[in-house]
């Protein structure tokens, strides 16, 4: 009977986590038009970052719970990172495309930089875990590939419009930074809560079923991926409705983008990562398949319905894949 009360303190801190992300994310986001910043760049940047705040959340609470004699260190970690990703492409754009039921056009040339930006750090991923660990040197090169992303937005935006025409336009509130605090410190608490019933749910599994522990990297893969992918579903959501596709576009690339270079790169500094089998093996392949097809569907500038659904016919593919590892 524990198990039913760590499920219920789950879904209560991802609510909880998910209305934090949110209240950030909003005034992220008027913070950002504060600045002038068109569409595409605020969801790349404030709401890319601030979407990925559960999974880097959530990245260190499980390695501070870790049980540092289990060998597993990080792992949950990177399944949860390579988790979100593949969760934010087929659920964040196919299912909720899906669900609003009409397809996105975007004008935005996401070709240029941000998707080599997002290759080159796939690329590095790759063969960082090659030796089933990522060591702290490794994350300075993936924080390394964050700061020039950020310094190509900062410059390509600055040379559009003056500081001037920005403030003009969208004054400055001081409540946007209280609000963004308050939302920051509900998901950081949050995750924590979520993270722990997560582990206690494993765990029990472990025991209950004799069960490998990677079933803890199962759940971190669906569970917590799933939960920590929610806010930017509702970002993608809210674009797709709102007929703001750049937003909706530059949401899921910014943020898979920063989930590689900032949460590893981060992560890596508290502690080496460990890359189990079963990331390396099933979440690893599917990960960077998700690169291929959000390359695929977005290279005529539009994601129509049809791609959509075949989108969340690949994440049932994972779901089963998945299943079948952890059983096996």
């Amino acid at each position: 009977m524990e198990f039913l009360p760590q499920l219920l303190l789950f879904v209560l801190s991802t609510f909880v986590l998910v209305k934090s992300a949110d209240i950030f994310i909003h005034n992220a986001e008027a913070l950002g038009k504060s600045m002038g910043w068109p569409s595409f760049l605020t969801g790349v940047l404030i709401v890319a970052i601030g979407t990925s705040l559960p999974e880097l959340a959530t990245g260190i609470a499980s390695i501070l719970k870790a049980d540092p004699s289990s060998g597993l260190v990080g792992d949950m970690t990177i399944g949860n990172i390579l988790g979100s990703n593949i969760a934010n492409v087929f659920l964040g754009i196919g299912l909720i495309i899906v669900i609003a039921n009409r397809g996105i056009t975007f004008k935005q040339n996401i070709f240029h930089v941000h998707f080599p930006i997002l290759m080159i750090s796939t690329i590095a991923m790759i063969f960082m875990m090659t030796d089933r660990v990522i060591y702290w040197y490794e994350g300075v090169f993936l924080l390394g590939i964050m700061a020039t992303y950020l310094w190509f937005l900062f410059d390509d935006n600055n040379q559009k419009k003056s500081l001037k025409e920005k403030l003009e336009k969208h004054p400055f509130k001081m409540k946007y930074v209280w609000f963004v605090l308050g939302g920051l410190g509900g998901v950081i608490v949050a995750s924590d809560f979520a993270i722990g019933a997560v582990l206690s749910m494993g765990n029990m599994g472990v025991e209950l079923f004799s069960l490998d522990p990677v079933v803890n990297t199962a759940l971190s893969a669906t569970l917590v991926a799933i939960g920590t992918s929610l806010p930017e579903m509702m970002v993608v959501f809210s674009a797709v409705k709102n007929n703001n596709a750049e937003m909706a576009v530059g949401n899921i690339l910014g943020s898979n983008i920063f989930n590689i270079v900032m949460i590893i790169g981060v992560s890596s500094m508290i502690s080496p990562l460990a890359v189990s089998d079963f990331n390396y093996m099933l979440n690893l392949p599917f990960a960077v398949a998700t690169f291929f097809v959000y390359w695929s569907v977005s290279k005529d500038h539009s994601i129509t319905r049809e791609e959509s659904l075949a989108m969340v016919f690949l994440y049932g593919i994972y779901i089963m894949q998945l299943v079948q590892w952890v059983i096996a």
